[in-house]
């Protein structure tokens, strides 16, 4: 099972005010089939080791990324904003439903 969209957006949100190290641990931990949050976690995990504030750049980078990814997969087409699903028509093939 993977993380969701308000997961990945609640360790977003604690980046900003320096507590998402918990954070990630914890989701990383119950979401140990989620390759991606995984990949984000040992990039979070060089930064703590050796304060590389690149590492940490990288890793706000990807979560962001993964954010809307998961954004994207969750939400019925239908749901998003005109100009999300204008973007989205040109990113991806989706079947329309047959009346």
């Amino acid at each position: 099972m993977n993380a969701g969209f308000h997961i990945i957006e609640d360790i977003l949100k604690a980046f900003e005010t320096g507590t998402e190290q918990n954070l990630i641990e914890k989701f990383s931990k119950r979401y140990s089939s989620d390759l991606e949050l995984q990949n984000i976690a040992r990039l979070y995990q060089e930064y703590a080791k050796n304060s590389d504030l690149e590492k940490k750049g990288q890793t706000e980078n990807r979560l962001k990324a993964l954010l809307e990814a998961r954004r994207f997969e969750k939400a019925d087409v239908k749901e998003l904003h005109l100009r999300d699903r204008r973007n989205l028509e040109t990113k991806m093939f989706y079947k329309h439903e047959e009346e």
